[in-house]
């Protein structure tokens, strides 16, 4: 569902274009779809489940996640602010729980939600961290110091053994795509196409290239099936 709004975004976008002075319709659809987003994320803030330790805000695949990837095009395109307010919420928090991420508790837990569910929350956060702040300042056209330390986090967890070597294991509760037997591969592909989009030229870095060396075979062995 996510990844389907997220290509509507991306179409749309690519689609306005000016007719004498004016901007195509589809930027009524576009701007549907801002408002949409918005609410949504403004829900998912207040939703009791979603609150998790020191104020902060689970960091979730199937609605901060799209968000914050469509927010900037969103921005560019509708002329809207670079961060709302209710984005300023969802970045203040992810942006917490990466300074202090030796301190923060997983989203799930093996007591609660089952064997494994603690290394898998901890371990799909880091990347996902990574992918919504990387978004942001794509945008902004430079990489934070903050957002280096999402990557780290997410590189010191990036595994080097079995058929998950140079990728993540990934949260599965099974509903797909965001938590299915194939979301793992997606979001690696996900984190590389980040990585290799992020400013500074970051992906130069020599020990930035050796994570998407092993990121890049992972993602090869993994291709065809």
């Amino acid at each position: 569902m996510c990844f389907v709004w997220l290509l509507l975004v991306s179409v749309s976008a690519t689609q306005l274009v000016p007719v004498h002075g004016a901007v195509h319709p589809a930027s009524t659809s576009l701007r549907t779809t801002s408002k949409y987003s918005a609410e949504r994320e403004i829900w998912w803030q207040n939703w009791p489940r979603a609150q998790k330790n020191q104020g902060t805000v689970c960091v979730s695949c199937h609605t901060q996640l799209p968000n914050a990837m469509a927010r900037p095009i969103l921005q560019r395109v509708l002329g809207e602010p670079a961060i709302t307010a209710t984005n300023k919420v969802m970045l203040s928090s992810v942006e917490k729980r990466v300074s202090h991420w030796a301190e923060m508790i997983p989203f799930y837990s093996d007591e609660k939600s089952g064997p494994g569910k603690t290394v898998e929350a901890h371990v799909t956060e880091s990347v996902l961290n990574a992918v919504i702040l990387t978004s942001y300042d794509t945008a902004q056209g430079h990489l934070r110091p903050i957002t280096c330390t999402a990557f780290d986090n997410a590189w010191a967890l990036q595994q080097d053994k079995d058929e998950c070597n140079g990728a993540w294991i990934w949260q599965n509760f099974h509903p797909g795509p965001w938590e299915g037997e194939e979301s793992g591969y997606q979001c690696a592909a996900l984190l590389m196409a980040t990585v290799q989009n992020a400013p500074d030229g970051y992906a130069r870095e020599p020990e930035v290239k050796v994570h998407l060396d092993r990121l890049q075979a992972f993602l090869r062995r993994g291709y065809a099936k």
